[in-house]
């Protein structure tokens, strides 16, 4: 099967070229708060670098709530 080429426009051209870029072994530094959460990840594997978007579990020190959400979260903390 041969699949149709079709014109692309300038933008289009610009788009691909930096998805081109991104896909590359280049290393994008990473955020303050990526390093944040990267530091205190549980369960990340060796090696993994987190990113915007990535699910991680994490297991934080102190928690911080409204007051009007408490008598919904309590219950999960005093267990």
């Amino acid at each position: 099967m041969f699949a149709l080429r079709t014109r692309s426009t300038p933008a289009q051209h610009t788009a691909l070229l930096f998805r081109r870029y991104l896909a590359t072994e280049t290393r994008i530094p990473q955020t303050f708060i990526e390093k944040v959460v990267q530091r205190h990840s549980v369960g990340l594997p060796e090696g993994k670098v987190v990113r915007a978007g990535d699910y991680v579990m994490i297991k934080p020190q102190h928690v911080m709530t409204h007051v009007s959400h408490l008598h919904l979260l309590l219950p999960r903390f005093e267990s």
